[in-house]
């Protein structure tokens, strides 16, 4: 595993954030967000997590190794897919929890860039008309760094988050990002099922 848990809290309402899925589509938005690159990876990326997230894999020759060094742009839109999954251990058990496509965004870009901070992924419980926040995951940015890929569409990072899951429950997971800089930003929540 690549995160460290931290311990549970009391009971909190999610917080509001900008509905990125929501301004994508809405042709009110920014006409930047909007070009059909953007639609197309959206397409793509949401038909590969109902594939079984195979698309996006290192064996896929889409992918490439990029050989050059850019200095990355300051974060301004995180966009997150989530699906419930499972992780086999070298004991051959298997550890349930929840795996995710994350992409970062400049202001204006419509392609997903690489992004240098510390994350920390919240994962709530929906407990009656209350979200109770369960779990916390943190990854420092060499150890983030690991789960970036980089595709033909741009950069890539696939997250596998542990997590006892149960029937009929729902959940929300929220992924926050602090650059090296101290900037933060957080993605929408993004509920199961």
């Amino acid at each position: 595993m690549i995160f460290m848990n931290t311990a549970p809290q009391s009971a909190v309402e999610p917080e509001t954030t900008p509905d990125l899925c929501r301004s994508l589509i809405c042709p009110a938005r920014k006409a930047s967000i909007h070009s059909g690159l953007t639609h197309l990876l959206w397409l793509m990326l949401c038909g590969s997590m109902l594939c079984g997230c195979t698309m996006l894999n290192e064996n896929v020759p889409l992918l490439k190794k990029s050989k050059k060094s850019k200095k990355s742009a300051p974060v301004q839109t995180i966009l997150t897919m989530w699906t419930f999954s499972s992780e086999e251990e070298p004991d051959g058990s298997k550890t349930p929890g929840f795996v995710g496509k994350v992409l970062f965004f400049a202001a204006g870009s419509d392609k997903p860039i690489s992004a240098s901070g510390q994350i920390e992924i919240q994962v709530y419980e929906q407990q009656g008309e209350q979200w109770q926040l369960r779990r916390k995951f943190l990854s420092e940015p060499d150890v983030w760094k690991r789960n970036e890929r980089q595709t033909a569409l741009g950069t890539v990072y696939n997250v596998f988050v542990p997590h006892d899951t149960t029937l009929n429950q729902r959940y929300s997971l929220v992924l926050k990002y602090r650059s090296l800089a101290g900037q933060l930003v957080s993605s929408p929540h993004a509920q199961l099922p």
